[in-house]
């Protein structure tokens, strides 16, 4: 049972992104107009958390509130689940007329609350007995209790709830997964501290934002000593499993798959995303439908093609785990032998070759691996190109495919927060790209100026290696190289060079291209005390933000994030004068920021500094990134 006022939860987990739930909550507890507040969701989702805490609200409130936990179990007997708040005369319930049980009930209530409401929280409200339930009915009806009811979004609502939510005298709210930034939020106040911003993506996606899982992944993950603490923040020092608690809770919803479903879902766990079509030649098209139905399979249309895939990561991993090994390989086999006989034409397909022969074999051919690794490298899975790009290296290529090996490898590396790693190899890659500059060259030497000026803090050493590049790179590829420096330049606290530096590219103050032109332009005139010239390019560089869905020259300057170039246009404004744009740009920035950390850093930076200015100092742009 709940007491007034506890906040204690399993494990001690505080709730979190439930702000509007709650504010609908209370909205209502304390109007009799209204008589409950149902709360809908699947499993997991934190529909008990939700409903502990409004009894904490209610209770804040001065109102009492109780608890009643209904099940499989308690329902088999008669007010089962209310064995523990109050027993009728006699004993048996059965042995009392309908109407005697109710003014037994209210009396036990009126007692106990001193003739106030009670606010009352029924969890798994669809399992109470009938009798529980019609007795809750009553009681609701004739306003002695505010019902609270954790509901299953797969099963029918109740018909206690379905009256008074279609008569307007319920709120219902239905819950869903928490998203990749809330989840990083809870897994900082369950931490008690930063975590990295790749270690709460890989967090999220593993769990799906079901706070059930995320909590069995995280306990796992302490006590294998898989998530650590450095420095002060948290981060993945080995790759998440899953503890046996969390196995067993998958391991159940997988359970009712039938054999033919069990192949289709094999293969889906080694390879997927797969064609419809490839999971056709295996099993029927009912066995998949089945799936879909289910809510264990998605399917999702790709122009004439339709991919389908398993519903939640955390399947994927429980049918890998409970593959034997040979058979693991032969649907590899089966896969790449099918991928290869219609020729592997598809962009993604390189990817899917490399991944599969690498886990079938544990190696593939390192050309293969290297663009596969590429292809991830422009998809931002950082994780994926290491594991590619390593396995390139390992197969021992030489010359220009190792050196490309080592660049993708380093750029990964780089964005993985481990930037000393990263110069060795991008520094290795220089050196081979020197003796044919061009291109592989431009973009090696801006990506390690790049870590090793704002990760390593080396601005001299990010510097001289772009001299070294631009010594010897061609006309044609000088520009970009030059933004580079002049971006370095200006943070470092010299704008005056920065300018110098682009009025001396070929391409001059107004022509360097692209993204990086209008930001090395933008930063570099505001901070010499020229932002009103400055906002045109800030401008233009937030306008190509609107382009950044393409696919960005891979061997140029990545796209930068859409929060930054609204972050900057703020700064711009902020220096322009402009304090209430520059306020509306920052938030815009941080509300595109998500789970990019410098954005989130730089963005409650600049908005705290912005208030300050305005005369209304904010504490909620506090930062625990």
């Amino acid at each position: 049972m709940v007491r007034q006022g506890s906040r204690a939860v399993a494990g001690g987990w505080p709730l979190v992104g439930r702000d509007s739930e709650l504010t609908a909550f209370e909205a209502v507890v304390d109007d009799p107009a209204y008589g409950g507040f149902l709360v809908v969701g699947t499993p997991g989702v934190g529909r008990t958390r939700l409903g502990e805490e409004c009894l904490v609200r209610a209770a804040a409130r001065g109102l009492p509130v109780d608890t009643v936990a209904a099940s499989d179990t308690a329902r088999l007997v008669p007010l089962g689940a209310f064995a523990r708040h109050f027993a009728p005369e006699p004993a048996d319930p059965l042995d009392v007329t309908a109407v005697e049980l109710f003014t037994q009930a209210r009396a036990v209530l009126a007692e106990r609350t001193g003739g106030r409401r009670l606010v009352g929280f029924v969890d798994d409200f669809e399992l109470l007995d009938s009798v529980s339930a019609n007795l809750v009915a009553q009681l609701v009806e004739v306003g002695a209790v505010f019902l609270v009811a954790a509901l299953r979004a797969d099963r029918p609502l109740p018909d206690l709830a379905e009256r008074l939510w279609t008569a307007g005298r319920a709120v219902r709210v239905d819950i869903g997964e928490l998203d990749p930034p809330t989840v990083r939020r809870l897994l900082e106040d369950v931490l008690g501290g930063p975590v990295t911003v790749d270690t709460g993506a890989t967090f999220a996606t593993l769990s799906r934002g079901n706070v059930q899982h995320l909590r069995e992944l995280v306990r796992t993950a302490v006590r294998e000593g898989g998530l650590t603490r450095s420095d002060g923040v948290w981060h993945l020092a080995s790759p998440l499993v899953t503890g046996p608690r969390l196995h067993e809770l998958v391991a159940a919803r997988l359970a009712a798959a039938g054999p033919e479903q069990r192949v289709a879902m094999e293969h889906l766990a080694l390879c997927a995303p797969l064609e419809v079509a490839a999971l056709l030649e295996l099993v029927p098209h009912t066995a998949l439908e089945e799936l879909e139905a289910a809510d264990l399979v998605t399917v999702e249309r790709d122009g004439q093609r339709r991919w389908a895939a398993l519903a939640h990561p955390l399947h994927a991993q429980v049918l890998r785990d409970g593959i034997p090994p040979a058979r693991a390989q032969a649907i590899l086999r089966t896969q790449i032998a099918r991928l290869r006989r219609l020729g592997a034409r598809r962009r993604g397909d390189v990817l899917r070759l490399a991944t599969w022969q690498l886990a079938a074999s544990g190696t593939a051919d390192p050309e293969l691996l290297v663009r596969a690794a590429r292809l991830s490298l422009s998809e931002l899975d950082f994780a994926e190109v290491e594991r590619l790009a390593g396995a390139a290296l390992a197969a021992g290529p030489t010359g220009e495919l190792a050196a490309e090996a080592r660049r993708v490898l380093g750029e990964a590396l780089g964005h993985l927060d481990r930037p000393a790693e990263a110069e060795e190899h991008l520094a290795a890659a220089s050196r081979v790209f020197a003796a044919r500059p061009g291109p592989q060259l431009r973009r090696t030497a801006m990506m390690r100026a790049v870590f090793l000026a704002f990760s390593l803090g080396d601005p001299p050493s990010a510097l001289q290696a772009i001299a070294d590049a631009r010594a010897v790179l061609p006309r044609e590829h000088q520009d970009e190289l030059a933004g580079t420096a002049a971006l370095i330049l200006t943070i470092g606290g010299d704008p005056g060079a920065a300018l110098a530096t682009i009025e001396g590219a070929p391409g001059g103050l107004a022509r360097i291209p692209g993204p990086l032109g209008a930001q090395a332009r933008a930063t570099a005139l505001a901070a010499a005390g020229r932002a009103v010239e400055a906002l045109p390019y800030a401008a233009a560089d937030v306008a190509l933000g609107g382009t950044a869905d393409l696919a960005p020259d891979p061997e140029g300057m990545p796209w930068p994030h859409v929060a930054l170039r609204w972050l900057a246009l703020s700064s711009v404004r902020y220096e322009a004068g402009q304090l209430p744009a520059a306020i509306e740009d920052a938030r815009r920035g941080l509300d595109a920021a998500e789970a990019n950390a410098p954005a989130e850093i730089i963005g409650n930076y600049h908005l705290g500094r912005y208030h300050l200015a305005a005369g209304r100092p904010r504490p909620r742009c506090a930062t625990s990134a």
